[in-house]
């Protein structure tokens, strides 16, 4: 688990789950399967080039009535995105769990 990620764990802002590599790997996220990760983001519901939309991520699919977007995010991008979901101004309208 990155260091960067244990203070919105146990903040409940993040869900370990995402961190789990033997499911990842079971699940088809291995490095070699995709070039892409699949993260769920709950609260304001962004859509594609939207501002809420982080850089480096596009809208997968948009959840309206859960409140929940799913955001392809490329495996170059994956530092930016997690920098930009885990800053103080995003920490209010977004919250990552796992991914799909």
């Amino acid at each position: 688990m990155p260091i960067d990620a244990v203070g919105q764990i146990s903040q409940g802002r993040v869900d370990q789950r995402l961190f789990d590599v033997t499911e990842l790997v079971a699940s088809g996220y291995s490095d070699r399967s995709t070039d892409t990760l699949r993260v769920l983001v709950g609260g304001a519901t962004p859509s594609a080039g939207s501002p809420d939309a982080p850089k480096g991520a596009r809208v997968a699919a948009a959840f309206r009535t859960a409140g929940t977007t799913a955001l392809a995010v490329s495996k170059k991008s994956a530092g930016t995105v997690w920098k930009q979901l885990g800053t103080a101004s995003r920490a209010r309208t977004a919250t990552v769990t796992t991914p799909i």
